[in-house]
């Protein structure tokens, strides 16, 4: 299940579950809380606001990646991205992709992502 971490890291084609996307938002949680504690036991202001700014950078582009892959699974065009830099629309944005199921059948995107592969041997 997490083999989508090493090969959608970055990647803004395709499809993405909300599953996918759940475990996205709660890594980038979990890792918030980590970078918190790390900065708050730092008593200098300068080296908080770089651990904010680096943990940031870091997980920008592969954020935007899940969420634009998730739209797509939802059968729409992937700028709808740019709701996400409007204040309220983008918490809106967000609920929805978590809790709408994507389209059941191929779309312009790609394949369907619920169904599950089962190799021949």
């Amino acid at each position: 299940m997490i083999e989508w971490y090493n090969n959608k890291f970055a990647n803004f084609s395709g499809r993405a579950t909300r599953s996918e996307y759940g475990i996205w938002l709660f890594f980038m949680f979990l890792m918030f809380i980590v970078v918190s504690l790390f900065a708050y036991s730092i008593n200098d202001n300068l080296v908080r606001a770089l651990d904010f700014q680096i943990f940031i950078f870091l997980l920008f582009i592969p954020l935007q990646a899940v969420t634009v892959r998730r739209i797509r699974d939802l059968g729409f065009n992937g700028g709808y991205i740019f709701l996400n830099f409007i204040p309220y629309i983008n918490f809106l944005l967000v609920l929805v992709l978590l809790i709408v199921k994507g389209e059941n059948k191929k779309n312009a995107y790609g394949e369907n992502p619920y169904t599950l592969d089962i190799i021949a041997e």
